[in-house]
């Protein structure tokens, strides 16, 4: 006997290392009973059915006692038969998760062999359960139909101890524990993400408490353990449809018994796939494949709507800020937004939220295939879509059309394989072993979270965020007469000083370049951020281009004659040198003065108004923290258990291993724009004061202009080696077709989206010196999912091929194993 017993251990020790498991399943115990007497009948085999397909079975001992696991929670119909006795059906006996369900049997004598009705009985529910040692609740799916919920999270607040956040997130606090303490699990899978299912796929919600089960590892919160229902032995089906409201008009107004606009189509379909066949080749009634499918959709208009509402502009007043954003300022220069001059009867409360809507489709299946008495194979899944937007109540006011759009997805696969090893038709004279109920069950399984936030227009197109349209720069060469100076190499093409060369002397020596001029065509993709700045620029004169493309506008309007100073610019229609004042076309001169007095240049953001509310104009990803996101979290799980009575004890092992993999993706595209500006020209903003070209003769004084000076000549080097020149500038003249190591003057705000691309930039420039415009892990800077795994070395020293750091950081990827 020490033999056996010690042969057992070690090959349950030995399963629980290479074997996968579930959590959540449950076991029957009972006795079968002479009706008439009370005794125990021995050897009586015994059937469990689960929607008319059978699960597992056993026989009594002795003593007239049957044990069966391990079952998945559900209804079960537990048959008995026997010779000389009228086979029996109990109908209705509830098996829960991690627990043991008691049901007796009375079985009647038959009078005759040919006596074989089956006594149909109904389980009658006992009062208290006998196996119950943990705190909490359990609620079946007849609960749940009878319950104001449809959800599991919605279950377990019904629980005691356990209590919902009110804010709107459905996150659950149990006996004080933080929302990170409670686990989910839905058939046995640890739940990462949604823990969302159709009602009608859930067959049974465990709630715990206190007193958690070892097997569900080291929560400190609480448990809340879902089963969902499995395939049936007769084809069934059910559909409904739920509605509390419906959306009329524009302005998302719900009528209806809510101001939720709740919506909710729900189906489900199970039954047989195939059949089993006899020896002969025929088809049985036993289903060898079977299914369970359940879906619904659901759309709400206003998930959470106000008690109090809403103010929003009215359609009359948005219309007028939209077409007319800005006006001259009362006091002083520049623009005001008209946004701020708006009065009461400008503004309605609405009862709705405004684009608030979400969007969802939820899907759950599972298949089973009847392998056999001693084992059992089942296969499921859940996905669910979820479409809404990253609410933000600043922008309800005046910007609620322009709501980030968020997107979700989160999906999940199993497999389950439950094996006894003693065979669970054996009748129990034939063996006189005190080992019973021996089983191993293996389970992997997998799930993964995607989550991205992006304005639903843009998406993924980066440059087009901050782009309001072309600024067209003109520029001149600026001078300052200096007595004495030195050029060392002086070129005089038109032979003015005579022979060239070195040149000694007083002069105009040109000492930067200057913005005469910078015109505007506006984008049609930012509508409302490029009427802006055409507002601005109609104020202050701008009449656009003629049919030569020179620009055309209203000097005076445009010129602020309360600027005082000025420079030598030169004038090509005179082939001379002219003063030009500070204040000459002041407004649309520099980008400063267009920024400081109302206008917005492309990665600008408008003021909001008040100080308080978001702009009208502002994109979905804008200010707030608001960007374009990337995330995606998934877990391996592999988990075992292994089981075996001896004789009236139960011995148990078993273990888990999971491998998770977080990644994240942070961009704040709308800054682009400004780093690019930065970024561009950077290496040729002095000039070559070593070699200059007289331009001409101003009251007896040479002109000496000079060029652009490259401080990084020469093919591109890279940052380790320190190079002058940005990599984001030399992919871009590279893209245009200029000479990469040239000094030409690239206007880089006349350039288009199409023209430009985030990987252009470096990492380092993206990372911008701790003013970053990304942030990430497990991908890389331009939003590309990495696999390898970087150690901190890597970080600080690897380089691609140009010579750029890469800066990976890996993806956090956390081991847990328990036993």
């Amino acid at each position: 006997m020490l033999k056996k017993l010690l042969g057992t251990a070690i090959l349950l020790l030995t399963l629980s290392l290479t074997a996968f498991g579930q959590t959540g399943a449950g076991s029957l115990k009972g006795k079968v009973l002479d009706k008439e007497t009370g005794e125990p009948l021995p050897f009586v085999n015994v059937v469990v059915e689960l929607n008319g397909v059978r699960q597992a079975g056993g026989s009594t001992n002795m003593d007239g006692e049957y044990f069966i696991k391990p079952l998945t929670p559900g209804e079960y119909t537990v048959k008995a038969s026997f010779v000389g006795f009228r086979p029996i059906a109990v109908t209705g006996v509830r098996v829960g998760a991690d627990q043991i369900s008691f049901a007796d049997l009375e079985m009647a004598p038959s009078a005759t062999d040919l006596d074989l009705d089956v006594e149909i009985v109904e389980f009658k529910i006992p009062l208290i359960e006998k196996d119950n040692n943990t705190a909490g609740a359990r609620i079946t799916k007849e609960d749940l139909v009878k319950m104001p919920t449809r959800s599991a999270t919605g279950v377990a607040e019904t629980v005691g101890g356990v209590y919902s956040q009110d804010d709107g997130t459905g996150n659950l606090n149990v006996r004080g524990s933080r929302t990170d303490a409670n686990l989910y699990f839905i058939d046995g899978i640890k739940v990462r993400g949604s823990n969302n299912l159709p009602q009608s796929a859930i067959e049974e919600v465990n709630v715990i408490t206190g007193g958690m089960p070892a097997q569900y590892g080291d929560a400190t919160g609480g448990i809340i353990s879902i089963t969902t229902r499995g395939p049936a032995a007769d084809y069934f089906g059910s559909m409904e449809y739920i509605t509390s409201g419906y959306r009329f008009g524009e302005r998302d107004q719900v009528y209806g018994l809510d101001r939720f606009g709740y919506n909710l189509l729900e189906g489900t379909l199970a039954g047989p796939l195939m059949f089993k066949k006899d020896e002969e080749g025929n088809k049985t009634e036993e289903p060898l494949l079977g299914f369970f499918f359940a879906g619904n959709y659901t759309g709400t208009q206003d998930g959470r709507p106000s008690m109090i509402g809403h103010w929003q502009m009215k359609d009359e007043a948005y219309q007028q800020i939209r077409e007319q954003p800005l006006r001259y300022a009362p006091t002083g220069t520049g623009a005001f937004q008209n946004a701020e001059y708006l009065r009461m009867n400008d503004f309605e409360k609405v009862r709705t939220t405004p684009n608030r809507c979400s969007h969802s489709f939820n899907l759950n299946g599972k298949i089973d295939v009847n392998t056999g008495d001693k084992t059992n194979l089942t296969f499921g899944g859940n996905y669910e879509w979820r479409r809404g937007v990253a609410f933000d109540q600043r922008r309800v006011l005046a910007n609620a059309h322009n709501m980030p759009q968020t997107t979700r997805s989160d999906w999940r696969v199993f497999g389950r394989w439950t094996h006894r090893l003693v065979d669970p038709y054996q009748k129990r004279e034939e063996s006189s072993s005190d080992i019973t109920n021996m089983f191993y069950s293996l389970q992997f399984d997998f799930n993964q979270t995607n989550f991205r936030q992006w304005d639903e227009n843009f998406q993924d197109d980066a440059f087009q965020y901050g782009y309001y349209g072309q600024f067209e720069r003109q520029q001149a060469r600026t001078y300052e007469f200096r007595g004495v100076d030195t050029v060392a190499n002086l070129s005089d093409p038109n032979n003015l000083l005579g022979e060239s060369g070195r040149y000694v002397g007083s002069g105009y020596f040109q000492n930067t370049f200057t913005d005469t001029l910078i015109g505007f065509r506006p984008s049609a993709g930012n509508e409302d951020l490029a009427r802006f700045t055409s507002n601005y620029y109609d104020l202050f004169g701008w009449q656009g281009y003629d049919e030569n493309g020179a620009p055309v506008f209203d000097k005076e309007l445009a010129s602020n004659p309360e600027e005082g100073g000025g420079s030598f610019v030169w004038d090509d229609r005179n082939n001379s040198l002219r003063f030009f004042g500070a204040g000459e076309n002041f407004f649309l001169r520099s980008y400063n003065n267009i920024r400081q007095n109302g206008g917005l240049v492309n990665g600008d953001f408008p003021r909001a108004i008040n100080n308080i509310w978001e702009s009208h104009a502002l994109r979905a990803i804008g200010r707030g923290g608001n960007n374009l996101q990337l995330s995606q979290n998934n877990q391996f799980r592999i988990s075992g258990t292994g089981s075996v009575d001896f004789k009236n004890h139960n011995i148990q092992l078993g273990f888990e291993w999971e491998q998770r993999s977080d990644r994240g993706y942070n961009l704040d595209p709308t800054r682009l724009w400004l780093i690019g500006r930065q970024r561009m020209n950077s290496h040729i903003e002095q000039l070559d004061t070593e070699n200059g070209t007289v331009a001409g003769v101003f009251n007896d004084a040479p002109i000496i202009d000079f060029e652009r000076l490259n401080s990084a000549p020469g093919p591109y080097t890279g940052e380790i080696n320190g190079d002058n020149q940005s990599f984001f500038d030399y992919n871009v003249r590279r893209s245009l077709g200029l000479d990469p190591s040239g000094n030409d003057f690239v206007d880089f705000n006349n350039l288009t989206p199409d023209q430009l691309s985030l990987d252009f930039f470096s990492t380092d420039e993206l990372l911008n010196n701790g003013s970053e415009l990304v942030s990430y892990f497990g991908y890389d800077a331009y939003g590309n999912k990495v696999s390898d795994n970087y150690t901190v070395d890597d970080f600080f020293n690897a380089t691609d091929e140009n010579g750029n750091y890469t800066r990976p950081v890996p993806t956090f990827q956390p081991i847990y194993f328990a036993g």
